[in-house]
C-alpha cells in the first residue's frame, strides 16, 4: 500500500512537471511557475533542474534580480554548480558581465575535472555561455560553445524550441560579420518556434527583432519597423506591460527611426519608453539604459544641442558604473568603474568629440579640450582592459576598429591642446606619441609579451610541448574550418576544436596557478617612451610613425633622432589612398607614367620636411594603406621627363639612394630587446623549386639562388642545411634542428590570403599525394623559429589582411611572433631572375657585417647599377621587417 502511495505521488509530481514544461515553452511563464515551486516544495532533495526552470521563469518574466536572489539562496553544493549557467545568464540580465564571465569559469571549471553527463543540460549551458561570452566581446569563443550545443541537438531525433534558441543566438553571434548568415539562422529558428507553437510566441517575436536588425544595417528600415511592429504586438500578448522584453523593442524602434534620420522626434518617444521600462525593471544603473542613452545622444549632438549631449551622456556613464553619482560633465568614474565597457567606451568617445566640438563652436575654453583629453585617456585605459579580458586573437584584434577611432580622436584633441599650449607643447608631444604608439599592433606586441612570459617563468619543456602541440591542431582544424566544409564535416570539426580548446583552457589554467611569474610577465605592459626611442639610435639613424587621421583628413607624422623629436600635422592632399594605391600599382604593373604621377608627389607628403644630411638609417612604422607600399622607390625629385618613353631608371633620385629604410609594426616592436651580438653560426635553406601539384609554376632560378647562397655561408665557415627538390618539405623544415639557424632563407612562392589571413602560405615540396606541401600562417604561430632572418624569398610574403590598428595580418606577423627578430618579404610577384641576382648579394654584405637594412640597400642599388634590373619593379618588392 505504501508503494501504491508513493508510486502514486511520484506520478503526480512528473504530470506536474510536465504540464509545468508545457507551460513554459508556450512560453506562460506566469502560470508555470507555481507549478515548478510546488514541485520543487514536494521533493525531498534537490533539484537543480527544477530550480534552473524556476529562476528561468523569472528571468524571462523580466524579474532578474529576483532570480539571482533565488539561485544565491540554494546552498545545496550539488544544486550550487549545476545552477552555475543560469546564475551566468542571471548576471547579463542585470548586466554584470563580469560575475556571468567568474560563473561560466566555475562551472567550466567544475566540469573538466567531473564531466557532466547529461548531455541535454550541457546543450543548455554552452548556449547561455554563448551569450555571455558574446556579451564580453569573445565572439569567436561564444561561436564554438553554440556549435557545441547546436551539435548536440542534432543529434536528437526531436525538433525543440532549444534548437531554435541556439539558432537565434547564432544568428545575433554573426549580425555584424555576415548578414545572410545570421538571416538564414533566423529564419530556422523562426520556423522551429511556428511550427512548434504558431505565430504568436516568444521566439518567434526574437527571431523578428532580430531580423528587424538586419533590415536595420542594410538599410531597409520599413521592413525593419514592420517586423518590430510584429514583435511588439507578440511581446505584449505574452507579457505584463513594462516587461524588459518590451523596453528592448521599444529601442529597437527608436535606433530605426535615428538612423532613417526623418522621424527623430518620434525615436526620442521610443527611447523614453524604453528607459522608463528599464528603470522600473533595474533601477538608473543598467548598461541597457546607457546604451539608449548614448543613441539619444547622439542625436541631440546631430541636432546641435552640445549641453544637452553632454548631459545625456553624463547620466550614461552615471547608468555604466556601479558607483559614480556625478553630474557634474568634468569629472569621470574612475578606470574601471563600469558594468559594460564596451558601452562606456562609446560613451567616451561621443563625450570627447562633443566636449571638443564645444569647444571650436562655442566656448573656445581650454578646460573643455581637456575634459575631451581626460576622456580618452580613460577610454585608453578601457581598451587595454577590454583587450586583456578577450581571449581570441581574432577577437582582440577586431578591438582596432573603434580602438583606431578613440586613437585618431585623442591624437585630434592632443594636436589642438598644442596649438593652443605654447608652454606645455612638450607635454602634449610625448602625449600624442603615446596615443599613436597605442594604436600599433597592440595585440601582436601582447601575444609576443605573452610568448616570452611563457619561456621566462621557468616552465618546463614538456608543458611548453604539450601546448604547442594543442596550438597545432587548433590551427589546422581552423584552417580547414576556413575553407568552408560540407556542413557534416564541420560539425566534426567544430566539435575536435571544441575539445582542443577545452584541453588549451586547462592547460593555461594549470600555468596560471603553479607559475605566478607567469601571470606576473603576461600582463608587464611597458609603454615606450620618446627618451626610449632616441637611447637606441645612433647618430647616423632615425624612425618615422605615421597616423592617418580619416575623419579630419590629417596625417600625424613623428620623426625621432637621437636628440631631436617633431610632431608634423599634415593636411592629407586629396585622394591620398588613390595616390597610395596608383604608386603601388605603378610598380606592381610597370607604369611608369603612373609612376611618375605619385612617386614625389606621395614623398612630398610622407616628408614634409627636410631630412638631416647625417641620417642614413631610417625605421619606417607605417598606417593604413602605407602598409602596402615600399618607400624605397619614391622620389626625392621628380622625374625630368615622365612622358619620355625610355626612362633611364638607374639614374632616378630613388630614397634608397640615400637611405637603408626598415619597417616595423610598431616602434614598441622595433625597440624588443635584441639577441646579443655575434657572428651568423648556421643557416637553413630552402629550395622546392618543382610546384607542380598545386599547380603552380617552377621557379628554376632559386636553385641556383640557393646554392650560391650556401657557397657563401661555407666561405665564411658557417654551417649550413640545404633542402632542395622533394627534400623542401614541410617535414623536413620542422625536423631541423630549428634553435640552431640564426638564418632561414626559403625561396619558394608564397600567397597571401587577405580574406583569411591565417591561410596565407608557404608552398614546401609535396611528400606524398595526400599532403600538399603548404605551410600556413596559421601553422607558424605554434612554432618556434628564434633567428636573426628569415628570408621568404617569394611573392607577396609581406601582404595579408590589413586591419585597423594592427596593420598587415599575414605570414611576415606569424614569423615574427615565432621568434623572427627579422623578416625579409615582398610587396607583389617578383621576378625570379632579379630575386635570384637581389638575395645572394643581399647575404654577402651582411657576411661582410653590414647591418641588415644597409646590406639590403647595397644589394638594391648593385642591382639599379646592373642597368638591366634598375626598374623599381625588380628590387623594390622586398623590404625588412624587424628590430633591425
Amino acid at each position: 500500500m505504501l508503494l501504491l502511495l508513493i508510486s502514486n505521488a511520484l506520478i503526480a509530481q512528473i504530470e506536474q512537471i510536465e504540464r509545468a514544461d508545457s507551460l513554459f515553452y508556450a512560453a506562460e511563464y506566469e502560470k508555470a511557475k507555481p507549478f515548478y515551486a510546488k514541485a520543487l516544495a514536494e521533493t525531498s532533495r534537490s533539484n537543480s533542474y527544477l530550480m534552473r526552470r524556476y529562476a528561468d521563469c523569472l528571468l524571462r518574466l523580466g524579474r532578474a534580480p529576483e532570480a539571482l536572489a533565488f539561485i544565491q539562496q540554494q546552498a545545496q553544493q550539488d544544486s550550487a554548480t549545476l545552477l552555475l549557467p543560469i546564475k551566468a545568464m542571471a548576471y547579463t540580465y542585470i548586466g554584470k558581465n563580469d560575475s556571468a564571465s567568474i560563473a561560466q569559469a566555475h562551472f567550466i571549471d567544475y566540469n573538466l575535472e567531473q564531466p557532466i553527463q547529461d548531455s541535454l543540460f550541457l546543450a543548455d549551458a554552452y548556449n547561455l555561455f554563448g551569450i555571455v561570452s558574446w556579451q564580453n566581446g569573445n565572439r569567436e569563443q561564444a561561436i564554438e560553445y553554440l556549435m557545441q550545443a547546436l551539435s548536440i541537438h542534432q543529434n536528437q531525433t526531436k525538433v525543440s524550441p532549444e534548437r531554435a534558441a541556439v539558432y537565434n543566438n547564432l544568428g545575433l553571434i554573426w549580425s555584424d560579420e555576415n548578414a545572410q548568415k545570421a538571416t538564414e539562422y533566423y529564419l530556422q529558428a523562426q520556423k522551429i518556434y511556428s511550427q512548434l507553437f504558431g505565430e504568436s510566441h516568444q521566439g518567434v517575436a526574437i527571431a523578428l527583432i532580430n531580423l528587424a536588425d538586419i533590415a536595420r544595417q542594410q538599410g531597409q528600415y520599413e521592413q525593419a519597423k514592420i517586423q518590430l511592429a510584429q514583435a511588439l504586438s507578440i511581446r505584449q500578448l505574452i507579457y505584463d506591460k513594462n516587461h524588459p522584453s518590451e523596453a528592448y523593442v521599444y529601442a529597437a524602434i527608436g535606433r530605426v527611426l535615428t538612423e532613417a534620420n526623418t522621424e527623430l522626434s518620434q525615436a526620442h518617444f521610443y527611447y523614453e519608453k524604453a528607459l522608463k521600462i528599464y528603470t522600473e525593471n533595474y533601477g538608473d544603473k543598467h548598461p541597457e539604459i546607457a546604451n539608449i542613452q548614448n543613441f539619444k545622444a547622439g542625436i541631440y549632438k546631430k541636432e546641435g544641442a552640445l549641453a544637452l549631449t553632454l548631459k545625456t551622456l553624463q547620466t550614461a556613464l552615471q547608468a555604466n558604473s556601479t558607483n559614480f553619482f556625478d553630474n557634474n560633465i568634468y569629472t569621470l568614474p574612475t578606470a574601471l568603474d563600469f558594468y559594460q565597457p564596451d558601452i562606456m567606451l562609446q560613451t567616451l568617445l561621443l563625450k570627447a568629440e562633443t566636449l571638443e566640438q564645444l569647444h571650436l563652436n562655442k566656448t573656445l575654453k581650454r578646460k573643455d579640450l581637456e575634459a575631451a583629453y581626460a576622456s580618452l585617456m580613460l577610454a585608453d585605459s578601457l581598451i587595454q582592459h577590454i583587450r586583456n579580458q578577450r581571449n581570441r586573437r581574432e577577437d582582440k584584434i577586431a578591438l582596432g576598429n573603434i580602438a583606431m577611432q578613440t586613437y585618431e580622436a585623442a591624437l585630434r584633441v592632443v594636436m589642438r591642446l598644442i596649438d593652443i599650449s605654447p608652454f606645455s607643447r612638450t607635454k602634449y608631444e610625448h602625449q600624442a606619441f603615446y596615443f599613436a604608439e597605442q594604436s600599433k599592433a597592440a595585440v601582436l606586441l601582447a601575444t609576443i609579451t605573452e610568448s616570452k612570459a611563457k619561456r621566462f617563468a621557468g616552465i618546463p619543456q614538456d608543458l611548453l610541448n604539450e601546448e604547442q602541440d594543442i596550438q597545432s591542431q587548433i590551427a589546422v582544424i581552423m584552417q580547414k574550418l576556413a575553407k568552408k566544409p560540407e556542413p557534416k564535416e564541420a560539425t566534426k570539426l567544430q566539435q575536435t576544436l571544441f575539445e582542443q580548446r577545452q584541453a588549451e583552457y586547462k592547460w593555461l589554467k594549470n600555468i596560471e596557478q603553479n607559475y605566478p611569474e607567469y601571470f606576473k610577465l603576461k600582463y608587464d605592459k611597458q609603454y615606450l617612451s620618446v627618451e626610449q626611442v632616441q637611447a637606441l639610435l645612433d647618430d647616423e639613424a632615425a624612425c618615422v610613425s605615421y597616423f592617418i587621421a580619416e575623419k579630419n583628413q590629417r596625417i600625424y607624422i613623428f620623426w625621432i633622432q637621437k636628440n631631436r623629436f617633431k610632431v608634423y600635422n599634415v593636411a592629407q592632399t586629396a585622394d591620398l589612398n588613390a595616390q597610395i594605391t596608383g604608386f603601388r600599382n605603378s610598380l606592381t604593373y610597370r607604369s611608369s607614367e603612373i609612376y611618375a604621377q605619385t612617386a614625389h608627389l606621395l614623398y612630398k607628403q610622407l616628408f614634409p620636411f627636410a631630412i638631416p644630411k647625417r641620417i642614413k638609417k631610417i625605421c619606417i612604422i607605417p598606417d593604413g594603406l602605407l602598409n602596402s607600399i615600399p618607400f624605397e622607390p619614391l622620389l626625392q625629385k621628380a622625374m625630368p621627363d615622365p612622358n619620355k618613353v625610355d626612362v633611364d631608371f638607374s639614374s632616378l633620385e630613388y630614397m634608397l639612394k640615400d637611405y637603408a629604410l626598415t619597417y616595423s609594426y610598431a616602434l614598441a616592436l622595433w625597440a624588443q630587446p635584441k639577441t646579443p651580438q655575434k657572428n651568423i653560426s648556421s643557416a637553413l635553406i630552402c629550395a622546392p623549386i618543382q610546384f607542380s601539384e598545386v599547380g603552380m609554376n617552377a621557379l628554376p632560378g632559386t636553385e641556383t639562388e640557393a646554392l650560391l647562397i650556401d657557397s657563401l655561408f661555407k666561405l665564411k665557415n658557417i654551417s649550413t642545411q640545404v633542402l632542395l627538390h622533394k627534400q623542401a618539405n614541410i617535414e623536413e623544415f620542422k625536423n631541423a634542428k630549428t634553435d640552431n639557424f640564426d638564418i632561414y632563407h626559403l625561396a619558394t612562392h608564397g600567397i597571401a590570403d587577405a580574406e583569411h589571413p591565417a591561410l596565407s602560405r608557404i608552398i614546401f615540396a609535396s611528400q606524398n599525394t595526400q599532403e600538399n606541401g603548404l605551410l600556413y600562417a596559421g601553422d607558424i604561430y605554434a612554432l618556434r623559429l628564434p633567428s636573426k632572418l628569415i628570408t621568404l624569398s617569394a611573392c607577396q610574403t609581406a601582404l595579408g589582411k590589413l586591419q585597423a590598428g594592427e596593420g598587415m595580418i599575414g605570414l611576415s606577423r606569424a614569423l615574427i611572433y615565432a621568434g623572427a627578430e627579422n623578416v625579409a618579404v615582398s610587396l607583389w610577384n617578383v621576378s625570379d631572375a632579379s630575386t635570384a641576382a637581389l638575395m645572394p648579394n643581399f647575404y654577402s654584405q651582411i657576411l661582410q657585417d653590414y647591418s641588415l637594412g644597409i646590406a639590403l640597400q647595397k644589394a638594391k642599388l648593385a642591382l639599379i647599377n646592373q642597368k638591366q634590373y634598375a626598374e623599381p619593379f625588380y628590387w623594390a618588392a622586398f623590404i625588412l621587417i624587424g628590430n633591425e
